[in-house]
């Protein structure tokens, strides 16, 4: 499963904390946050992945830029946008992730 913007939920921390129910790891991610500046807890990091209807949601997905957009354009990620190359949205994401970048780019081919 690969989100939106190209993290693989499978292979994310937050998604591996949730589905082995590993609130230690979810309480790190959530301290490593804080120090960036960033208001989460550990029930913040509950997530199934971004694509989930039903299903936990970390608590950035509801505010997700890129999640909204990718919605909204019905698209199953970005890699199906014309303007990903110059996204503002996506750079953050990228910036830190650049493995999430090479999927997108990978979908693309």
């Amino acid at each position: 499963m690969i989100a939106y913007c190209g993290i693989k939920c499978i292979e994310c921390d937050a998604y591996l904390a949730t589905k082995n129910d590993d609130e230690a790891k979810k309480e790190e991610m959530a301290a490593e946050a804080r120090e960036r500046g960033m208001n989460i807890t550990a029930a913040d990091i509950s997530c199934e992945g971004c694509k989930t209807n039903s299903g936990i949601q970390i608590s950035y997905c509801g505010s997700c830029e890129i999640r909204a957009c990718a919605i909204e354009k019905r698209y199953s990620t970005c890699a199906q946008c014309r303007e990903m190359e110059g996204c503002e949205k996506l750079t953050f994401i990228h910036k830190h992730n650049a493995e999430a970048k090479e999927n997108l780019e990978e979908l693309r081919g």
